[in-house]
Order: structure tokens, then sequence, then C-alpha cells
């Protein structure tokens, strides 16, 4: 979905599945039930001119969230919630600017595995 002003520019998207074996009717591991993205910017023209040529300033944030995936032998990861930032002028072709990820300073493990783990406690495990 998106919705556009003449400064603001907003588009969100959502995605759901339920994905389940068919046999056991058990959760896909690693697959998501819920991903989202809101996005948000603007353009403004600052009442500015250098050498008759308007500065603009943009910003803009950015939202990203991934449910608790599923993993193996029944356990869950930790749902991940990032955002990104972003400030900027402009002027004719030059752009100055400032872009920031993960504002939150959220840990997050994009690949997490569960597994049944032996260290040697057995001569065959």
């Amino acid at each position: 979905m998106r919705a556009t002003h003449r400064w603001l520019d907003l588009g969100a998207h959502v995605t759901y599945s339920r994905a389940t074996f068919d046999d056991t009717g058990l959760l896909v591991p690693y697959v998501p039930p819920l991903v989202a993205r809101l996005d948000a910017s603007t353009l403004i023209p600052l009442p500015l001119s250098v050498r008759g040529n308007r500065v603009t300033l943009s910003s803009g944030t950015g939202w990203s969230f991934v449910a608790a995936r599923p993993l193996p032998l029944s356990e869950r990861a930790e749902p991940i919630l990032t955002g990104d930032a972003q400030l900027s002028l402009r002027w004719t072709h030059v752009e100055l600017g400032l872009v920031c990820t993960n504002i939150l300073d959220a840990r997050y493990a994009w690949a997490q595995y569960n597994f049944v783990s032996d260290f040697r406690s057995q001569e065959f495990p």
C-alpha cells in the first residue's frame, strides 16, 4: 500500500504466511509468519537558493519487523524490529546526507539454528 502527498510519501508492506508440513501439520522451520515494512519520506524545497538553484531537504525513515520464526524441535527465534533513518540537503547535482541504519541498535541473528548436538559424549554419537 502506498500513499503520497506533494511532500510526503508513505509505503507499507505486509506478508503473512502459515507454512506447515502436509504429513504432520508442524510449522516449516525458518519461515516467519509475519514480515512487515513501513517507510516514510519527505522532500521539501527550502526557502533558500544558491546561484539561482533552490536547496531541498529530504528525510526518511523505515521500519522492518519479522515475527518470531519457528525453529526445529518446536523452538522459536526471537522477533526482529529494526529502524533506519536518513536526512540530506540537495543543491543541483550535489547532495550531502546522513544515513543511519539500525537506529535502535537491535541485536538479532538473521540466521538462527537449533539442532541436537553431541560433543563426543559417546564413541559413536
